[in-house]
């Protein structure tokens, strides 16, 4: 489950450095109402994310660029965070109107270092991402929009060691995760670091 976790959480990291822009915003929804139903809830929100992409484009094509995380509140209900992507302003009684089911809140995500805006975001998703894998197995930590870009991967093994400049790592942390070989379980520690490729 933990690396699974750690998966997910570097996939959204991954996918939050690519599309991230002046314009990106974190939006949380709410309900008046005490709604315990995972599916009902997420139904509600797929209603929105309509009604929003409408509302900015005017066309019914998908055109809204997110990511949203449910999470369960201490009543037992669900809310969501949504990390929206180039979106203009929309007032907030506009936005009140187009979720239709309680508050909303909404704020601009201002981040100082462009290297680090994905790590800032992905903590606010932290909770609900566990959350989600452990009482939801099967289902995904999050979802997303299909047009958001897909940060490209190129995965290999060494045991020599890496060369690179240290002033390029913008990030690094150490983990353990488990590798399946021979019919049984094996640790397999894991040094995560980021880096900044030249352009």
């Amino acid at each position: 489950m933990k690396k699974t976790r750690l998966e997910a959480k570097w996939n959204l990291l991954r996918l939050v450095d690519c599309n991230f822009d002046d314009a990106t915003s974190f939006l949380t929804l709410t309900t008046k109402e005490n709604i315990s139903d995972r599916n009902h809830y997420k139904d509600l929100i797929k209603t929105f994310i309509k009604r929003f992409n409408y509302h900015i484009f005017n066309t019914k094509k998908s055109k809204l660029k997110y990511i949203a995380v449910l999470e369960r509140q201490k009543r037992g209900a669900w809310h969501a965070h949504i990390l929206l992507f180039s979106v203009p302003y929309v007032p907030h009684r506009q936005l009140l109107e187009l979720w239709g089911h309680g508050a909303v809140r909404i704020n601009k995500v201002d981040v100082d270092s462009k290297e680090n805006r994905g790590r800032y975001v992905t903590k606010y998703f932290e909770k609900g991402i566990g959350q989600e894998l452990l009482e939801n197995f099967g289902k995904q930590a999050y979802f997303s929009s299909r047009n958001l870009k897909k940060p490209d991967e190129d995965k290999f093994y060494t045991y020599e060691d890496f060369n690179y400049d240290s002033s390029v790592v913008l990030y690094e942390t150490e983990y353990t995760s488990k590798v399946y070989k021979d019919g049984q379980y094996f640790d397999n520690h894991v040094k995560y670091k980021k880096i900044k490729l030249e352009e």
